[in-house]
């Protein structure tokens, strides 16, 4: 930015970006600082929408006023809450235990030693797994927590939320990645899926929504899948958008049309709100997951009847598992 040139992509990557903090600034009830990014996303969104030339000295006294705002909070976390600096404690690389943590199972794998040794090395490997991997099943446990903060904020009642997850363990980038990811498919699932207790009461389903979460690993992938039991996916609202901006075709299939929901800017929804409805969350998602070797995808169910309105449908997520890689271990030792 401060070269002189702003272009559109890098405008796209900051107004995604700001989309996620603002919402993760919300699920953590840190009103003022998602009340600064609402206003900055709002900023990026007209610029981008009406193609404006952006002032950059303006855009950069913003970021500084969030930035100052950010350390405030984490002033307010180490100096008043005294989460600051443990001293007997000491900071050791991540990657460095990991790959610590990989060696000593391609010992215990690969290697022949004595029994002795070998229990050794199962032991050290398994306080290490406890240490520096995370369980997915306490993780989606945890994010279930923060969408019945967003119900609530939404005016909706906690969802049921069941999952059903092999033994998965992740990497703390995968933890940061899958946790992005999966909170923009909550939130939106819970303002635009799940209807309010009226209507769900009118089509004679129960007050609270329910959403299903089952996660497993198989050849070396982890694949979550995601469905809740609220309207669906309105493909008639998507078709006839998709049509007017000249992005679909009038005889463009259901699963086509469904696609759109991954473009970039594109949203049925009928007002902006600071939960949703600039049409940047599930664009975030796919950007995301490809840019570290994952996939999104849209799974939709047969219609019940001819010319259905709304589809009900699975968001599917898939990562490389990438836990331990005997094959390179194996390079590494020759």
């Amino acid at each position: 930015m401060r070269s002189g040139h702003v272009d559109p992509d890098t405008l796209k990557i900051i107004f995604v970006n700001l989309h996620t903090l603002k919402g993760a600034a919300r699920t953590l009830k840190f009103k003022n600082l998602s009340d600064r990014f609402h206003v900055l996303e709002t900023r990026y969104s007209e610029i981008l929408k009406k193609q404006l030339n952006p002032d950059q000295v303006e855009l950069e006294a913003d970021m500084k006023e969030a930035e100052d705002l950010f350390h405030r909070y984490l002033k307010i976390n180490c100096d008043t809450l005294g989460r600051g600096e443990d001293l007997s404690k000491v900071t050791i690389d991540r990657r460095f235990l990991e790959d610590s943590f990989r060696l000593l199972r391609f010992i215990e794998t690969g290697v022949v030693l004595p029994d002795s040794l070998r229990d050794i090395i199962r032991e050290n490997s398994d306080q290490l797994t406890n240490h520096i991997f995370m369980s997915l099943a306490s993780m989606l446990q945890d994010l279930s927590g923060q969408a019945e903060k967003i119900a609530k904020d939404l005016g909706k009642s906690p969802p049921q939320i069941s999952i059903q997850t092999d033994d998965i363990f992740i990497t703390h980038d995968q933890d940061v990645l899958l946790r992005n990811c999966l909170i923009h498919i909550l939130r939106n699932s819970l303002d635009h899926g799940i209807e309010n207790r009226v209507q769900r009461l009118d089509a004679g389903k129960p007050e609270e929504g329910a959403i299903y979460i089952e996660a497993t690993e198989k050849s070396g992938t982890i694949t979550i899948q995601l469905r809740d039991d609220g309207r669906g996916l309105n493909i008639t609202a998507l078709r006839d958008r998709g049509l007017r901006r000249g992005m679909i075709q009038s005889g463009s299939t259901a699963d086509e049309i469904a696609e759109l929901i991954f473009s970039h800017g594109f949203s049925t929804a009928q007002k902006v709100s600071q939960i949703s409805g600039r049409g940047v969350g599930m664009n975030a998602v796919r950007q995301y997951l490809e840019q570290n070797r994952g996939q999104v995808s849209l799974k939709l169910e047969p219609p019940a009847i001819e010319d259905q309105e709304f589809y009900q449908f699975s968001i599917v997520l898939s990562i490389p598992a990438q836990f331990i890689d005997l094959t390179a271990l194996q390079d590494c030792v020759s």
